[in-house]
């Protein structure tokens, strides 16, 4: 592809506005979460020397494309087991037909730019068989399998490439919540100061170090009432995996 990275200060203004449009290739993430997804980058991009970004469940790298395009980003790295099919908290199989990174770069291809795709690492493997990154992250996003035992499980593996000053997010938060608050109990066992967020639609997002106050300004203002968020998605599931259970 012939186009061209967009400017520093172009890339800032339409992240800014919230410009769902940097997503530009197909995903799963609703309007709402592309927003808070955006919001979040523009928190991290800050740092004086940019960012790097590790991602846990790529598919065809639609959420990928905001980072690859970002001049501010120094590196991408997806982890995506590619299996066929994934299990799920509500009782039920998802399936993932021709799911390869292969795909996924050929998609990329047709808008990014090759100096974009230059920064993109994958492995085709569970996160926790990766031995090493590229270097360590200030930005994780977790969208793997969706059952509470796999988003602990990646976060453990993923912890061990971030840096003291980053921002965890998950996706389908309505999902996996009981996953995110054990998660949060176990940084407060290691001492770990954190401030977490329920964002719009389904993202949580989980920042330390220097980022805790910058994404409390940010964030909060954004963010779901927690108690509210956590009932209604628990009654909503159960819900779920009821009438699942009854017309199985």
């Amino acid at each position: 592809m012939d186009a061209a990275s967009p400017s520093q200060a172009d890339f800032g203004a339409r992240l800014a506005a919230r410009d769902l449009s940097l997503f530009q290739v197909r995903s799963q993430t609703k309007p709402d979460d592309k927003a808070s997804l955006l919001a979040i980058q523009e928190v991290v991009r800050g740092q004086a020397d940019g960012y790097a970004y590790i991602e846990v469940g790529s598919h065809l790298g639609g959420t990928l494309t905001p980072h690859l395009q970002d001049p501010r980003c120094r590196s991408v790295v997806s982890i995506d087991a590619r299996p066929a099919w994934q299990p799920d908290v509500r009782g039920r199989a998802f399936d993932y037909p021709e799911n390869s990174s292969a795909r996924m770069i050929q998609t990329l291809r047709e808008t990014a730019p090759a100096a974009d795709l230059g920064k993109l690492v994958t492995f085709d493997t569970d996160a926790s068989q990766v031995d090493a990154v590229v270097e360590p992250a200030n930005l994780i996003f977790i969208d793997g399998e969706h059952t509470n035992t796999a988003v602990f499980r990646d976060f453990l593996s993923t912890w061990r490439f971030a840096r003291p000053d980053c921002v965890v997010a998950f996706h389908d938060s309505n999902l996996i919540f009981d996953g995110l608050q054990n998660i949060e109990a176990l940084l407060d066992s290691q001492g770990v100061a954190h401030a977490s967020f329920f964002l719009p639609l389904n993202v949580f997002a989980l920042a330390v170090g220097e980022f805790i106050t910058s994404a409390r300004e940010q964030l909060g203002p954004l963010a779901h009432d927690r108690d509210a968020f956590v009932a209604a998605s628990r009654d909503a599931l159960w819900d779920e995996i009821a009438a699942s259970r009854a017309s199985a």
